[in-house]
């Protein structure tokens, strides 16, 4: 059984590479290959809503950011690159409305000034605005890659050498960020005397997002 659970591995793996998606995709291979191949789609689901539950525990626990204030044509902007980080965190925040942003409007025309969101509030939206973000650049790569390879542009080994090390750069940029983040959230909650025991679950959520993301692209692709 072992070994026949190898051989298959073996073989997604060259399949991949073959076409120049996975061998500059890097990070967590091994675990997102084992969700690929091992877990049901029910049981993908069900890690992807435990993520999402501890985004959740974020909001009830600090209340002044919303993640229901960005709709989901704000999301689909964010991931694409229309919508700016820094506009999507005032919104989820409360600085910004999304029909004000749509108007063009800002609060010094006459309306109201929403109250100013504490530290821990504008650092757990910037996490979530790292994590919209990040997918949408994921997905912008995965295309382009395809889309070279489709073209022929350049040999097969160039395209890989070239993927290889956008793809280093991506996960590298994201990891630093949401360290960056984590570890200012930490000290603002033992700064406020709060519980910090969240960040371990968001670091862990984090991991699992990523290999799920790889996942249903391995799924998607080995076909």
């Amino acid at each position: 059984m072992k070994r026949k659970t190898a051989v298959l591995l073996i073989v997604l793996a060259v399949l991949l590479i073959g076409i120049g998606l996975l061998v500059w995709w890097q990070w967590n291979n091994l675990t997102a290959i084992r969700y690929a191949m091992q877990y049901t789609a029910e049981q993908k689901q069900e890690m992807a809503e435990k993520n999402e539950a501890v985004m959740k525990e974020l909001t009830e626990t600090f209340s002044g950011v919303d993640f229901g204030l960005l709709p989901e044509e704000a999301k689909t902007q964010l991931s694409n690159g229309e919508l700016s980080e820094e506009t999507a965190v005032a919104i989820l925040t409360g600085k910004l409305t999304w029909e004000e942003y749509r108007a063009k409007e800002t609060t010094a025309n006459g309306t109201q000034t929403p109250v100013q969101p504490s530290r821990v509030d504008d650092i757990i939206a910037k996490i979530y605005v790292l994590r919209a973000s990040y997918t949408g650049k994921i997905d912008g790569l995965v295309g382009q890659a395809l889309s070279d390879y489709r073209a022929k542009k350049g040999t097969k080994s160039e395209l890989i050498s070239r993927y290889v090390s956008m793809g280093y750069a991506l996960e590298g940029e994201c990891d630093a960020q949401m360290e960056a983040l984590l570890s200012e959230l930490q000290t603002e909650l033992k700064r406020t005397g709060e519980d910090s025991s969240l960040i371990g679950k968001i670091r862990s959520a984090y991991q699992t997002e990523k290999s799920l993301k790889k996942a249903s692209i391995i799924e998607k692709y080995q076909k």
